[in-house]
């Protein structure tokens, strides 16, 4: 066991609540302080949280509690065994309770775009999004970038120190790709990408969508299924 778990957050999200989650987001990272009301399981060194624009019912971000900027800087091994063990847990409920899933991240070179503080840093903070569904964007990426097919998911430490900043998808059978991408990309262009793909290209634009029934929906769904298990 390498992973601690703690209760998740039982409360519900209001609109109130989002309005202060978007202040905090110009003063902080929200990452390395998510506002409590959106994480629904902690570890010693990573949260889970609701995406606050969720693309799809049941969209979640793991994300690390050091303020790094992507897995593949995630060195130490004890560490990404409790990453994968999150990866794994969330895979299985998401699966139980959508169907399947796919996993997608941004890296460094696709920031989220988030810029906060009085110097108005752009946040690099690691989170990777599991989305329900079997979309794939395999395609579109192999088209623009070079892909790498990974055998393991902590492989992506040796290419990211190898080939640099990353854009990675895993499809809904576990494949997983490394596209190596540098700063010049378009901010959250997997996320762009992927709701054109399922028609709601509005749900590109995180930052002006939220929908508080959704998201209390998808909240209660994986707390009742992850009590059963953690």
């Amino acid at each position: 066991e390498y992973a601690t778990w703690y209760k998740p957050y039982l409360a519900t999200l209001t609109d109130e609540d989002f309005k202060e989650i978007r202040e905090l987001s110009s003063k902080r990272c929200v990452f390395c302080e998510p506002h409590p009301l959106k994480v629904i399981l902690e570890s010693d060194h990573f949260y889970v949280s609701l995406d606050s624009s969720p693309l799809k019912m049941g969209h979640l971000l793991i994300h690390s509690k050091e303020h790094i900027g992507c897995a593949g800087e995630v060195f130490e091994p004890a560490k990404f065994v409790e990453l994968e063990e999150i990866k794994n847990l969330l895979a299985k409920t998401c699966d139980k309770l959508y169907g399947n899933h796919i996993f997608f991240e941004h890296g460094r070179a696709g920031h989220c775009g988030i810029k906060y503080g009085l110097d108005q840093r752009v946040c690099h903070h690691f989170h990777l999004h599991i989305l329900p569904g079997e979309l794939s964007i395999q395609d579109e990426l192999a088209n623009r970038f070079e892909e790498h097919k990974l055998n393991n998911y902590s492989d992506i430490v040796n290419l990211y120190e190898r080939l640099g900043h990353y854009l990675y998808f895993e499809n809904v059978k576990g494949d997983m790709y490394y596209y190596p991408a540098d700063d010049s990309i378009e901010s959250h262009l997997l996320r762009t990408i992927i709701s054109n793909k399922l028609e709601t290209p509005e749900k590109a634009d995180w930052q002006h969508y939220h929908n508080c029934k959704e998201l209390n929906e998808a909240k209660k769904l994986y707390i009742q299924e992850l009590t059963k298990t953690v």
